[in-house]
């Protein structure tokens, strides 16, 4: 198995939640009843909290000890563009927090959502195929594992 098999499950497992919650996301469903879309984004914000709290302890960690620059570079990156996505996750999770906010400001909850969800497809996919990718070739060339010298 691949060291970003987890990984790549999780994103997959992600994005089938965010699939599920775009088909509530109409203005008339939710004015009605947010209940269902408030549980899919609890649903959806348990398992970002864990791939991230994952990516944070096991991944990051293993590419920055790696003694490849290029390899320590990019997942710097990586982590410090996460770190903006991390914040506006936190922001759209405290303005989002029960189905009455989203019921009483369909529309913005509607705006806010969609833009967060686009910006987590473009991270997933940039992950998926220039962060996973490295580490796959690396594990590929018997690399992957080696960390930076004393």
């Amino acid at each position: 198995m691949r060291a970003t098999e987890k990984f790549r499950v999780q994103h997959g497992e992600i994005m089938e939640v965010v699939t599920e919650i775009r088909t509530h996301l109409v203005r008339d469903k939710i004015t009605a009843d947010a209940t269902e879309v408030s549980r899919l984004l609890a649903r959806f914000m348990g398992k970002l909290n864990v791939h991230l709290a994952m990516e944070d302890k096991n991944l990051y960690p293993k590419l920055l000890s790696h003694d490849d620059a290029h390899v320590q570079s990019m997942t710097q990156k990586f982590i410090t563009e996460m770190g903006g996505i991390a914040e506006a996750v936190g922001d759209y999770k405290a303005r989002w927090s029960t189905a009455r906010v989203m019921q009483a400001e369909p529309d913005e909850f509607i705006a806010q959502t969609r833009r967060l969800f686009s910006a987590l497809e473009k991270r997933v996919k940039s992950e998926n195929t220039i962060l996973y990718k490295a580490l796959d070739d690396l594990e590929a060339k018997g690399g992957a594992r080696r960390p930076a010298r004393a």
